[in-house]
């Protein structure tokens, strides 16, 4: 039987799909909800939440695998989520144990110092963030990225809602 507390791997095309469906289920529609992959921007502002070391707590490589599941801490297999410690915003496994896809496709540009980064409009391989439990450390870092396949099925999903226009602020 399958542990519906592991991640779920899919190929891009599937987490979009996925996305899509999630967004058309009866209850969402009636809110107004929908939902989507994250950029490469939001997926990597939600995993700094704040900090501006290499990991969400910061530049203590020591407290690493209370974070994350990686090489030296997974023992070769995924885990449950939200059995470490989660970010400073409540966000769990945003390092290692499932990698992520995010929206953009793959340029090597990404990097570059402003403030909302876009990818390329094109591109052959999709980009998956925060690396996986077969990840060394330094795979694990926020600013961490590597293009993929779309076709690759080793890659999670986080989902980000759309605020839906009762729930947008007012302009003043």
């Amino acid at each position: 039987a399958a542990n519906d507390a592991l991640p779920v791997l899919l190929t891009w095309d599937e987490a979009q799909a996925f996305c899509e469906t999630f967004s058309r289920l009866s209850e969402e529609r009636q809110q107004g909800q929908s939902y989507r992959l994250a950029t490469e921007a939001e997926w990597e502002l939600a995993c700094r939440t704040g900090s501006e070391g290499p990991w969400c707590f910061g530049n203590q490589p020591r407290i690493l695998p209370q974070y994350a599941w990686y090489q030296q801490t997974s023992g070769g297999q995924l885990h449950e989520v939200a059995t470490l410690r989660s970010s400073q915003w409540g966000i769990f496994d945003q390092h290692g144990n499932a990698e992520e896809w995010v929206r953009d496709w793959f340029g090597p540009r990404y990097l570059i110092p402003i403030s909302d980064p876009q990818g390329p409009e094109t591109g052959t391989l999709r980009t998956a963030r925060g690396g996986n439990w077969l990840s060394d450390p330094a795979d694990l870092t926020v600013n961490s990225r590597r293009g993929l396949d779309p076709g690759t099925d080793k890659c999670g999903v986080r989902l980000v809602q759309e605020l839906s226009n009762s729930l947008a602020p007012t302009p003043p």
